[in-house]
This record gives structure tokens, sequence and C-alpha cells, in this order.
């Protein structure tokens, strides 16, 4: 669900306002007047339209999913191909706190995964699975 909060949150920590917002909007093709941004950051528009939370995760370069409350839970699904797709985007978005729940390095392994090509990441996973099920056996 869309959270107000959290969408104000970003565009304060980014210093953008809601006039600033809508004419980058409108830059983009996007006509949203600076009353319209101002019903997002109240609340008071409790669904916006997914094109137009886009293109202002784009602005605020943060992954679309910020902006909804359950943030935390949908992070965790983000799948390795998501974030080979853009990965500037996620990788600002992924926070120190869950990496550093993961065993140590596995930040240098995603960086470095992440400079792969889509087939040699195929191949890593293909042998990475394989390396699991064969350490599963008893």
């Amino acid at each position: 669900m869309f959270d107000y909060k959290n969408f104000s949150k970003i565009l304060k920590s980014k210093r953008i306002t809601s006039t600033m917002l809508s004419q980058r909007l409108e830059q983009k093709g996007i006509l949203i007047t600076k009353d319209g941004i101002d019903g997002y950051r109240k609340g008071a528009i409790k669904n916006p339209k997914n094109a137009i939370l886009e293109a202002i995760s784009n602005i605020c370069e943060v992954s679309i999913i910020e902006f909804f409350s359950d943030f935390d839970k949908r992070k965790e699904q983000i799948t390795l191909q998501e974030i080979s797709d853009k990965p500037d985007k996620y990788s600002k978005s992924i926070s120190n706190a869950f990496l550093s729940t993961m065993p140590n390095g596995i930040d240098k392994f995603i960086e470095n995964y992440l400079l792969l090509t889509k087939e040699q990441q195929e191949d890593l996973l293909h042998e990475m699975k394989k390396m699991a099920q064969e350490n599963m056996k008893f």
C-alpha cells in the first residue's frame, strides 16, 4: 500500500519540494500540480498511478518500492534479475542494515555479480544451485 509518510520522508531527505517535483514531472510530460503532489504527501491521494510513481522514483533516485508501507518486506522479494537490470537504482535502495545481516563478503559478491553479463550470471547461479544441492546430500 502506498505510504504517504515514506513518500514525504523521501522527498524531504532529497530536498525536493512539491513545486520542484511538479516542475520536474512536467519536463517528463507528466502534468501534476504542486497541490497534486501535496495530496500524495498528505495522504489525500491513496493510490497514485504506477507510471507517476515510477517517474517520481527516477527523479528521487530511489526504488519505487520505497514509497510503500511494506517496503522492508518487498525489498527482500527483489530478484537478482531486477537488481541486475537497474543496479544503480537498487544499490542505493538496499540498506547497510540489510547487508549486515548477510554473510561476510555478500556485498562484494553482489557488486561483482552485477558486473557479469546476463549469461555469466545465469551460469553462476546454476553452478551455485548445483553446489548447494550437493551439500544437502547426506
